[in-house]
């Protein structure tokens, strides 16, 4: 018997043509384009799937405290999809998603895929370019201690 991970991973690799199984940590690595690592990791204690990525190095500087402060931004937004952080350690712009099991198929997986590898290639080719995207800046955004009175 298949558990909720496995299973996902076989349904995901089915639906794509390309067999995909957990390691022995409970991670499955995607490699996207040949560019774009992606990481699929069992959160079994959270009964919750992570899809994290490295996005790309930030040259330190000026550059790079502009990325972080529109990443907070970004951040901030009610209708987000997935969070940014920085890799001190690689340098990078990480982004993740917590993504609950409870009724999560294959299928389902797929579409939140294609919409977090849009979002993560967005911000990768307007650091390459030093042109960042246009997220929903004018969306409401989310509650902020900052706005307590």
């Amino acid at each position: 018997m298949m558990d909720k991970f496995s299973a996902l991973l076989n349904e995901l690799g089915s639906l794509n043509g390309v067999p995909l199984r957990p390691d022995p940590s409970r991670r499955c690595k995607l490699t996207i384009n040949n560019q774009l690592p992606v990481y699929l990791e069992d959160k079994e204690s959270r009964d919750e799937l992570l899809i994290a990525t490295l996005v790309i190095e930030i040259p330190p500087g000026k550059f790079r405290e502009i990325v972080l402060k529109e990443a907070l931004k970004e951040n901030n937004l009610m209708s987000r999809l997935g969070c940014f952080a920085f890799s001190q350690r690689a340098s990078q712009l990480a982004f993740f998603l917590y993504v609950p099991y409870k009724n999560l198929d294959g299928k389902k997986l797929a579409n939140i895929l294609k919409e977090f590898l849009e979002k993560a290639f967005a911000w990768r080719k307007g650091i390459d370019t030093g042109q960042l995207p246009h997220s929903a800046r004018n969306e409401k955004k989310g509650p902020s201690i900052f706005e307590i009175h």
